[in-house]
């Protein structure tokens, strides 16, 4: 275990909130798929990876590594040595001062870009396997986000399984079906697949098993989906009945059970899809998971935290995300602040802040049944939740178009209620996950007022300067965490101080 892990474990001890998989080794840190298959029992070698990277070197060449991902079965007119994707472990090494800070376990060690400088609430793609096998197959990046001790667990991607009969590249090795007597029975998709298509939030988007299974023999079908930051945060509250088909999340799959089934979805980011389809006759279940994308333009900006919801059980506590404009928005609650007050879609009837960018079409927003409205206002608040306790409701603010350069800041406002919360905020630009503040281990600490409204608490969290392409396509953000003082960790908290 490297020495920035064993500091993160020791720390866990003490209460801080951090990922298992921070404090295992490498093996435990991906998904079911990483190892040798035991020749007796036909299960993968778990010690494969906490043997370390000089002994993978050493012992293991690429084919080797391979056969393990196919369970010693490897047909090799299918797949001849010479076409398999070499791992691209390298020697035992620290990725930062080896200046390999690229998103990739380049010495397939279990950890991602170990050493490696980063700003605390930055998030960058990065790929949970060998490194040679990033972008082969199935393989997808997740995100991670960096803390102050430096880059977390890399969640949300598909990493290297065990090759099944499934029509796709499950181990990433740059083979397809190299298993024993493998005739597909459907076509699973990988990264870039025609049938996998974008979506976009507030729209319905159609999961149609047909494109994926049309056999005879299937008696039954599961859509599950997982969703993204603030969905996990909610799912992990202790106590909760959140699950992608019940509608208390910020998605929900519409006839799960069903061989169409629709997802609903309120936030940009990346969701990974499970279908499952349970075949007649005794045969093994066909099953299949992939990354749909859902891609708002412009800049996005949610919040959510822990207490609300069913699990608050009616104290739920009350936070409001507000959105200014440098050089626009004098201060916050001003007619220039985007927030409940003003730039809410469901109840407001006016114009909103005057930022000068021109509406967009009501398809891009949520929209209350009934409502006169037939476009979306740049900037809006799409929802408000006010002490929400039938489900777990995030708060977002969207500008759809602003122009290159445009600068905002972001903050939290504890409007109401009487416990200690953990607030959480992500930032999406042109539909990527940018920043995350909040997350453990780099909660706000005692986030709770005993004032209310624009009295009380309030969290400066960023600014944003938004980056655009002679399109107007938004292209990224510059996204500069707000520090007290000046150092580089640490949340501007202050109560009662309505200033810009």
């Amino acid at each position: 275990m490297s020495t920035r892990r064993s500091a993160l474990c020791l720390l866990s001890t003490f209460g801080l909130a951090l990922s298992v998989s921070a404090c295992t080794t490498g093996s435990a840190n991906r998904d079911a798929g990483l190892g040798r298959t035991d020749a007796a029992t036909g299960e993968l070698d778990a010690n494969l990876f906490d043997a370390g990277p000089a002994e993978l070197d050493a012992s293991l060449p690429d084919a080797g590594f391979d056969a393990g991902y196919d369970a010693g079965r490897v047909i090799e007119a299918v797949c001849p040595p010479s076409a398999i994707v070499p791992t691209g472990c390298m020697a035992a090494l620290d990725e930062g001062e080896a200046s390999l800070c690229n998103g990739a376990d380049d010495d397939c060690d279990g950890t991602i870009d170990e050493g490696c400088p980063c700003t605390a609430g930055q998030v960058q793609r990065c790929f949970d396997g060998p490194p040679g096998r990033r972008g082969i197959g199935a393989c997808t990046d997740g995100t991670q986000t960096c803390t102050e001790f430096g880059w977390g667990a890399c969640v949300g991607g598909i990493s290297p399984r065990p090759e099944v009969c499934d029509d796709l590249d499950n181990d990433c090795n740059g083979c397809t079906d190299e298993v024993e007597g493998c005739v597909p029975a459907g076509s699973c998709p990988g990264p870039g697949d025609p049938r996998v298509t974008p979506a976009r939030p507030f729209g319905a988007y159609t999961l149609d098993g047909r494109l994926f299974y049309d056999g005879a023999d299937a008696i039954g079908w599961q859509w599950e989906v997982e969703g993204t930051p603030c969905d996990r945060m909610f799912q992990a509250i202790p106590g909760s009945t959140a699950t992608s088909a019940n509608g208390q999340l910020s998605y929900r799959v519409r006839n799960a059970t069903s061989q169409t089934a629709t997802l609903d979805t309120t936030l940009s980011g990346d969701y990974r899809v499970t279908m499952t389809v349970r075949r007649s006759g005794g045969a093994e279940d066909f099953v299949c998971t992939w990354i749909v994308p859902v891609r708002g333009p412009g800049l996005r900006v949610e919040l959510c935290w822990d207490q609300t919801g069913p699990t608050a059980r009616g104290a739920t506590v009350d936070l409001d995300l507000h959105l200014g404009r440098h050089g626009v928005t004098p201060e916050w609650f001003d007619d220039e602040d985007c927030y409940y007050a003003n730039c809410d879609t469901e109840f407001r009837f006016g114009t909103g802040p005057s930022w000068g960018y021109a509406n967009t079409p009501a398809a891009m927003c949520f929209l209350p049944p009934g409502t006169l409205f037939g476009t979306c206002y740049n900037p809006r608040l799409d929802i408000d939740n006010i002490a929400t306790t039938s489900s777990y409701v995030p708060e977002n603010i969207n500008v759809d178009n602003p122009r290159d350069g445009d600068r905002f800041r972001v903050m939290v406002n504890y409007f109401g209620g009487s416990r200690e919360t953990r607030p959480l905020v992500n930032i999406y630009c042109g539909g990527e996950l940018t920043s995350t503040f909040g997350a453990a281990p780099d909660v706000v600490p005692g986030f709770v007022s005993s004032a209310s409204g624009s009295s009380g608490l309030m969290w400066r969290v960023a600014d944003v300067t938004t980056r655009v392409d002679a399109s107007g396509a938004t292209i990224g953000c510059e996204v500069d965490a707000l520090r007290p003082d000046g150092e580089p960790t640490g949340f501007v908290t202050t109560t009662g101080d309505t200033s810009f």
